[in-house]
């Protein structure tokens, strides 16, 4: 909830007071943020026309979805994201030493802290073979690398991108100036 002292609350408010027509384009974390501002200056009787939010992963995808779409690309939703790890996952533990294997308890949660841990190293722009290449790396970290290289190998032979593949390629976007709203 936005408190009525915020001052980022203030600054939006007087945005719209001195732009009443113009459309105001604010990026927030989430789009509860967004609600909670926009419900904040409407109790408070100060106007809002025009005022929109996006997270960066929404305009991101604005910016960048006719591009990939347009190349033969889909959209993969969080719950395919998910059996794509989990898939990748299992393969992993069938082509590692089985002794080692023993020690991961492969099941949901495993799913879903491998798909966090993925999305925040694709997101930094890591992959698979920048990272856990020492001679000695724990095995844990061998089996992430073998689940995420999977990962991305069901991606490009399915022709389904991700959000990080929506930012990379909305970021190239506005590099090159090809975006024009």
């Amino acid at each position: 909830m936005v408190r009525a002292e915020s001052y980022l609350a203030k600054q939006v408010a007087a945005l719209c007071r001195d732009h009443p027509v113009r459309r105001k384009l604010l990026i927030v974390p989430s789009r509860q943020a967004g609600y909670n501002l926009t419900n904040w200056i409407a109790r408070e009787g100060r106007g809002w026309a025009h005022l929109c939010f996006e997270t960066p992963v929404s305009l991101a995808e604005r910016i960048a979805r006719p591009s990939i779409e347009a190349s033969g690309w889909r959209r993969l939703s969080a719950d395919e994201s998910l059996f794509e790890i989990h898939r990748a996952a299992g393969a992993a533990l069938k082509s590692l030493p089985s002794e080692q294997v023993a020690s991961l308890a492969h099941g949901p949660g495993l799913t879903s802290a491998l798909a966090t841990t993925i999305n925040a190293l694709r997101l930094a722009g890591i992959q698979p073979d920048d990272v856990f290449t020492a001679p000695n790396t724990p095995f844990q970290q061998v089996f992430l690398r073998h689940v995420y290289r999977g990962y991305l190998d069901s991606l490009g032979k399915s022709n389904r991108y991700d959000a990080a593949q929506t930012l990379t390629t909305a970021c190239d976007l506005a590099d090159t100036s090809a975006y024009i709203e």
